[in-house]
Parts: structure tokens; C-alpha cells; sequence
């Protein structure tokens, strides 16, 4: 072959090897696009709830909880896409089909009891283990009584066995619900009544900093692996952004805002709708990576 052929054919050689990296650039920008995090419910196209619907999912709670679960009904009520067969109970071992289990687990003011309570429930399942599972801790299991760096250990080091055992199952991390700030009188009544409760070792289950500290724990750990669904973030956080914050030492302390609850600690009709919004956004946005 005369130079000349040669030197045409290593041209159009050239220019197909740009138009194959092209077109692959092309593909995979558009990849990208698809795996955009959805930022609210009416961006979800129906194929995503189907998807949603056939995971075999599971949820160990306590009262929080649900107001959760009725939130999650709430917005299923006004967006009839979103099918999810959501059922009570802690025998998984013959459910059939897409489901969205929960139920009970542990005692209030005993975090070690809802994480033994929780793995309780996935080794009893094992036969018939879930695709997603998660469980939360209630506002009155962290407070000024709590060993924070005892229950977050427990917690680190049993979800990790869990983890390990189950690999088909996506495990995800919550943080600890919030309570509305409160606003207590100066004076000496209020000092005696706290000393009072120390003495007795009566928990203040509303004093938002040791949530604040236990939070921090568990975001500093889980955040960066894809697997943490902050709910205190959630109901600390106004629709537009704004957050509902004080300082305490120094340190920038998240409370559950007013509009959100009726007693301080329960979420309301409105706050339940905003945390199930999120949560379900969470999970959708979480099977598409």
C-alpha cells in the first residue's frame, strides 16, 4: 500500500476512535443525569415507585415511628402512584411478594433493647432475608443519662456483624428524633428541681445537646457511606431550607420545629408529612445508585 493510502487510512482510523470516545462521553454524561437525586415527590416518575413497591422492606420503631408509618399513608393518599403494601408485624418468614414491614421493638428509654430487639428480628428471618431494613431510636432513649459513647459502640459494632451477615440487605442509619427547645425560667426553683432530678437520676428526655452530641457520632461515622437517613436533620429543617437551631457551649444545637408537633416530641400531621416525604425520597434515590 502507497504512503499516501496509508496515511488516509490512519486518518479515518483516527476519526473513529474521537467519535467512538465521543458518543462513550456521551453515554456516560447521561448516566449521570439519570442518578440525579430526585429533590421532591412529583419528580419521581411511577416506574421508581413500582420499583419501590417489590423491595421487601422492614422498620423497627416506637411511637415516632408511627406518626412515621402515618405519614408515609398521608402522602400515599394524595400521590395514588406510590404502592406500598405496608404491613405490622415482625414475621417476615412468610411474606410473599413487595412489602413494607414494621413494627415494635424494645423498650423506650433502653437503646440496647430496640438494637437487640432489631438483629432478634433479622436472624429470625434469615430464611427469608429483607432487602432493605432499618430501625430508629425514640427522643427518650438519648438523654443526660445516657453513656452516649457505650450505646453508640453497641450500636457501631452489632449493626456491623448484621451488616457482614446479611450482605444482600441494605442496612440504613438513622439519627435521633428531636424535641421542641425548651425554654425554662431562670432562678433558684429551676436549679433545685435539676439537682433534684440528677440525685434521682431522672432523665430530661427534652435537652436537645445530648441528641446533638449522639448525632454527631453517628453522621461522623455513617454519613460518608451512603447510608444515613437524617431524620433530625429532617425535623430540624423548614421546607425552604431554613433550620431550626440554638447555641449551646458553642455548639450549634438542632431542635424539632414548633410546626412539627403538638406535644414537644410527637410529630403532628404536618411534621409526620414532611419526615415521610423525605423518607420516601431517601429510599427511592437510594435504589437508583
Amino acid at each position: 500500500m502507497k504512503r499516501g493510502s496509508l496515511l488516509n487510512v490512519s486518518k479515518i482510523i483516527l476519526i473513529l476512535l474521537i467519535l467512538i470516545g465521543l458518543v462513550s462521553c456521551t453515554e456516560k454524561k447521561e448516566e449521570y443525569v439519570n442518578k440525579t437525586p430526585y429533590r421532591s415527590i412529583q419528580e419521581v416518575p411511577e416506574t421508581e415507585w413500582e420499583i419501590l413497591g417489590n423491595k421487601r422492606i422492614y422498620f423497627g420503631h416506637q411511637s415516632v415511628g408511627y406518626n412515621l408509618i402515618q405519614g408515609v399513608h398521608d402522602v400515599m393518599s394524595q400521590y395514588p402512584q406510590i404502592k406500598l403494601n405496608i404491613i405490622e408485624t415482625k414475621d417476615l418468614s412468610q411474606m410473599k411478594g413487595g412489602y413494607f414491614a414494621h413494627s415494635q421493638i424494645g423498650e423506650n428509654k433502653k437503646p440496647d433493647s430496640k438494637i437487640n430487639e432489631f438483629i432478634e428480628v433479622m436472624e429470625k428471618n434469615s430464611g427469608n432475608p429483607v432487602d432493605i431494613a432499618f430501625f430508629k431510636f425514640c427522643y427518650v432513649d438519648i438523654h443526660n443519662r445516657t453513656e452516649l459513647e457505650s450505646v453508640f459502640q453497641l450500636y457501631k459494632n452489632r449493626m456491623g456483624s448484621l451488616i457482614n451477615k446479611f450482605q444482600k440487605t441494605q442496612f440504613i442509619h438513622f439519627t435521633v428524633p428531636l424535641t421542641l427547645k425548651q425554654h425554662e425560667p431562670d432562678g433558684w426553683l429551676v436549679k433545685v428541681k435539676k439537682t433534684v432530678n440528677w440525685i434521682l437520676k431522672k432523665p430530661d428526655v427534652f435537652d436537645n445537646s445530648f441528641k446533638y452530641e449522639y448525632n454527631d457520632k453517628i453522621r461522623s461515622f455513617y454519613e460518608n457511606k451512603n447510608t444515613l437517613f437524617d431524620f433530625a436533620y429532617v425535623e430540624s429543617t423548614y421546607p425552604d431550607g431554613r433550620k431550626n437551631i440554638f447555641e449551646k457551649k458553642g455548639n450549634k444545637i438542632e431542635a424539632l420545629i414548633p410546626e412539627y408537633t403538638d406535644d414537644g416530641g410527637h410529630l403532628n400531621s404536618v411534621g409526620r408529612y414532611h419526615a415521610a416525604e423525605s423518607l420516601l425520597l431517601y429510599l427511592v434515590n437510594m435504589n437508583r445508585n
